[in-house]
């Protein structure tokens, strides 16, 4: 019996054993032991146990960042509106073109009122910014509101009187957050006065922060609410403004909606008043009454985003997740024996699985601390990664329910890297293990292909999306804008569009039309002195006459009769000299550019020059068709004698391009000053030439980087984002394919080392390793792409403008993914096969 070998007596042995086996509370020193030896192997192992720590805290962090946003967006109260379910939204709205505008304003809360008394209340709230003096000068946000809004929304009231006892335009209420880190929470600060944009205002109370906006920029921690009453807003007028702005807000005690009948009604019978009659026979449009539950509103399109992104999150996770298996395996591997050994004496499969589990949650416990850090210092970056896309961003918190999914999540991320370290075939291995014998077998092959498999398919269908959305980004931002982003300046006398100065400008020149036109002529001669002299002093610079630049945050619009249906729309309208459109590289597709001659045209017949979107809606496909045809207004024609390619901003906009002939009626002319890419305006220069001469008011200026800038923040702010998302994707997918190479090839040491030996040539070698794996890369990376489109189909459902890749770009990108992950799995075995075979021979 002596004589037999060891592994004779195992199956027999290893039964009499588990007979005995201990009952699991018995076992604490075992797994204590197990525990600690993962945490001396945390400090010994740095090579293997930082870049685990490392990228399992970061990704968990990013997870943890986003299921707050999420959760505190879909699921918990909005903060600061205790009623938000009971309240609709309510806007009447104007589509002009680049913007669609809201007429509602607050004189028209008392009629509105008034016409539709019940048991719902309404209120208005108009959001702003202004300037708070202390010891220094802090950005706030500022809320008007009707005395009544603070109740009827649910506003919690932290300190001071209710602000439906207000009393004057001269009182405040600080949001909580402002009193806290500008007067630090002082209860005394009743009675006191602060300086709100040169105006004292005395506070009056404490509301809690609010949350009451879709854009983040206007629910920032400090805000300023002021009240009015009712009774003393002045007669009902209206201005143009943003839709979101201006918010008219409805709550009936029973959440029933408003019927937006009886609003278009009353809106239809005020338009007696002045200002209406000019709006709507200026626009010959009627507005679209809507409304939408607040909630609602303030989420906008953000939920879904935030859905979108969790399920990023949740994928980037499942990638590091595989990788982090990879690097478990090929850590393990080498301890099989041991494992057997501790099988032989008496060790269940469930067991040996607990203590290899507790063993790499030595591992995950310092990246779940880390992660909550990382976590904690996203959110402070996140208004400004994320821009104004969550109304809640300022607001956001890791609470207690958020660490315990954190918590779960890990606990079931360690079971995941534990559970395929012991297979159920280990146990029918104990022979060959013990004995030494198929030292470079696989013993985890399938769980090895398994993990390449799906390592690469999740990372080639986020690569593959993430690159379509960073092409459309692209695109979408920097190429064919319509324009030159040159370096230019624009600067006009500040003034705002109110109805009722139109309406009084418009009576008085139709009672002295001559008078009116000898001040236009007069105010267009001091424009073109002013000119003359800004050109002396800036000769290398191109100073241009214009109403705007070719995108600006200024606009005209004008009511054209438009062939071939002879129907009247409205065209936004611009004025300039004829060389201001080659002069910012505008492109033309059909015709001529503008030429002095054309300033000197009869009325009756004015060149112009229109934008692709105008043509198509007079000529159809044929924009050259449109050459030669007239656009009327009143007395005046306009002959198309050119067409502009679409500025980009404006795509979806009927424009029109005029000679500048005198100073617009409703807005002043202005001066565009284009420099070369290497020179600057001196505005200092530019505003003492103005101070020379008389009639000049207040100056606004303008730069056309910053324009477009301000048109594209957001959208640049997304491509940002996603071109992260695309590297991210990328450079785990390289790490993770790159560890099962390892993997693969550890795993193979014995059987290469010992056919190197022999003679076997390189190149055998490597195809003896490879050839199994390069097929099942070229599977994965294919099947991605049939789950790529799948993927942008539903996204495209929320962004219609997104498009798929087109089929040249998604061929370069599976061959240069499959190329990267056949160089990720050829570079760990050039590694193997440069060693000394007889080397690794001895470390086996």
């Amino acid at each position: 019996m002596d004589s037999q070998p060891m592994t004779s007596n195992i199956p027999a042995h290893s039964n009499s054993l588990r007979r005995e086996r201990p009952v699991w509370w018995r076992c604490y020193p075992l797994y204590w032991q197990s525990f600690a030896q993962g945490s001396r192997d945390l400090l010994r192992l740095p090579a293997q146990s930082l870049p685990f720590v490392l990228s399992l805290a970061l990704m968990l962090a990013l997870f943890l960042t986003i299921a707050s946003l999420s959760r505190s967006l879909l699921v918990q109260p909005i903060p600061g509106i205790d009623k938000i379910g009971q309240i609709q939204l309510l806007e009447a709205k104007v589509d002009i073109g680049p913007a669609v505008m809201n007429i509602m304003s607050k004189e028209m809360l008392p009629g509105i009122q008034q016409a539709l008394a019940g048991p719902g209340e309404f209120s208005f709230l108009g959001f702003g910014t202004g300037k708070l003096k202390l010891a220094q000068q802090h950005d706030v946000i500022t809320i008007e509101a009707n005395a009544g809004a603070v109740a009827n929304l649910g506003v919690p009231l932290i300190l001071g009187q209710p602000p439906i006892e207000a009393n004057n335009r001269h009182e405040v209420w600080l949001s909580e957050a402002l009193w806290q880190q500008l007067f630090a929470g002082d209860p005394n600060i009743i009675g006191q006065t602060l300086q709100l944009d040169e105006e004292t205002l005395t506070i009056r109370g404490v509301l809690a922060h609010f949350v009451g906006h879709r854009q983040a920029k206007n629910n920032q921690p400090l805000q300023l609410w002021r009240f009015y009453q009712l009774k003393d807003l002045g007669p009902l007028k209206m201005k143009l403004t943003s839709s979101s702005n201006n918010l008219l807000l409805y709550r009936h005690p029973d959440a029933r909606p408003l019927d937006t009948a009886a609003v278009g009604e009353w809106l239809t019978n005020s338009k007696d008043t002045t200002a209406f009659k000019a709006m709507f026979s200026g626009m010959n449009m009627t507005p679209a009454i809507s409304q939408q539950p607040y909630l609602t509103w303030i989420q906008g399109e953000s939920a879904t985003l935030a859905l979108v992104l969790l399920a990023v999150a949740i994928v980037l996770l499942v990638i590091t997740v595989l990788n982090l298996t990879n690097l478990c395996a090929g850590r393990f591997t080498s301890r099989q024996r041991d494992m057997a050994l501790q099988l032989v004496a008496g060790c269940t499969i469930g067991r040996l699985r607990g203590l290899l589990y507790l063993e790499i949650l030595a591992w995950t416990l310092p990246a779940l601390c880390l992660s909550v850090l990382l976590a904690l210092w996203l959110q402070r970056l996140l208004p400004a990664l994320t821009g104004n896309l969550f109304p809640i961003v300022h607001h956001l918190q890791v609470s207690g329910v958020d660490l315990i999914v954190l918590v779960v999540v890990v606990g079931i991320l360690t079971s995941a890297l534990s559970w395929p370290l012991v297979p159920k075939s280990l146990q029918h291995q104990l022979q060959p293990v013990l004995a030494g014998s198929g030292k470079g077998m696989q013993q985890h092959k399938g769980l090895s292909k398994t993990v390449l498999f799906s390592q690469l398919g999740l990372s080639a269908v986020l690569v593959l999306t993430a690159a379509s959305l960073t092409l459309s980004g692209y695109q979408s931002i920097y190429t064919k804008l319509g324009y030159r982003l040159s370096n230019a300046e624009y600067f006009n006398l500040e003034q705002s569009l109110d109805l009722d100065d139109v309406v009084a400008a418009s009576k008085a020149a139709e009672l002295n039309p001559k008078k009116a036109a000898a001040e236009e002529k007069m105010r267009h001669q001091a424009w073109l002195e002013l000119q003359q002299r800004l050109q002396k002093k800036l000769p290398q610079h191109q100073v241009l006459l214009s109403t705007g630049l070719p995108i600006h945050s200024r606009f005209f619009a004008e009511n054209l009769v438009i062939p071939p249906q002879n129907n009247e729309r409205m065209v936004l309208t611009s004025a300039s000299e004829p060389s201001f459109h080659q002069a910012f590289g505008m492109t033309l597709l059909h015709g001529r550019w503008l030429t002095p001659a054309d300033a000197e045209a009869a009325n009756n017949l004015q060149p112009i020059l229109i934008n692709e979107q105008l043509a198509k809606q007079i000529a159809g496909d044929d924009l050259a068709a449109a050459i030669g045809q007239s656009l009327t207004k009143e007395d005046v024609s306009f002959q198309i004698v050119g067409v502009l390619q679409d500025v980009k901003q404006y795509s979806n906009t009927a424009n029109m391009y005029k000679v500048l002939r005198s100073a617009e009626a409703f807005g002043d002319i202005g001066i565009a000053i284009v420099s070369a890419a290497d020179l600057s305006v001196d505005r200092a220069v530019v505003e003492q030439t103005i101070q020379e001469l008389p009639n000049f008011g207040a100056i606004s200026w303008f730069n056309l980087k910053e324009e477009w800038a301000g048109y594209t923040k957001q959208s640049r702010l997304n491509f940002y984002l996603i071109s992260l998302l695309t590297a991210t994707s990328l450079l785990l997918a390289i790490l993770g394919i790159a560890g099962i190479g390892r993997l693969h090839s550890h795993q193979r040491r014995f059987e290469l080392a010992v056919r190197l030996a022999t003679g076997a040539r390189l190149k055998q070698l490597y195809w003896l390793v490879l050839a199994p794996l390069l097929p099942l890369l070229a599977a994965a990376v294919l099947l991605s792409v049939w789950a790529s489109n799948q993927v942008l189909l539903r996204l495209s459902v929320w962004w219609p403008q997104l498009e798929t890749l087109p089929l040249s770009w998604q061929a370069g990108l599976v061959v240069s993914l499959w190329t990267i992950a056949a160089l990720a799995c050829w570079w760990p075995v050039r590694q193997a096969l440069r060693a000394d075979p007889l080397q690794s021979l001895r470390s086996l």
